[in-house]
């Protein structure tokens, strides 16, 4: 028993010490470095987030400006998007960060965090 138990106490604090899953924020830095962005460049960042109508769309955009993004609304079919821009590194723990609080915030308001992209230069 105390084999059993000092293995999964073992377990558990190796999946620790490797840190956070870094989630598909890495992965999608790392296919954009391999498609030629240089790693560590400061790139405009587009956040997406669905609403099935604007009330919800309109809160976050407000508190996304209030977190220094430029957010713009947007018709969607039936629905709206509220798409969020800022120039910044592209780094898989803010990112990673972005999506789990900005979600959480479109989530209170009726929406979803649909992910983010790299706005190509005009």
């Amino acid at each position: 028993m105390r084999q059993i138990v000092f293995g999964i106490l073992l377990g558990l604090a190796l999946v620790g010490c490797s840190g956070e899953d870094p989630g598909p924020d890495a992965a999608q830095i790392e296919d954009l470095v391999d498609d030629g962005m240089a790693p560590g460049s400061t790139q405009e960042v587009e956040l997406v987030f669905a609403f099935p109508a604007a009330d919800g769309a309109k809160k976050l955009c407000k508190r996304l400006k209030a977190e220094s993004f430029i957010p713009v609304l947007e018709a969607a079919g039936e629905g709206m998007l509220c798409r969020a821009r800022r120039k910044m590194v592209p780094e898989a723990t803010v990112l990673g960060d972005y999506r789990r609080r900005f979600g959480a915030w479109a989530k209170s308001f009726g929406g979803e965090y649909q992910g983010w992209s790299i706005v190509a230069a005009e």
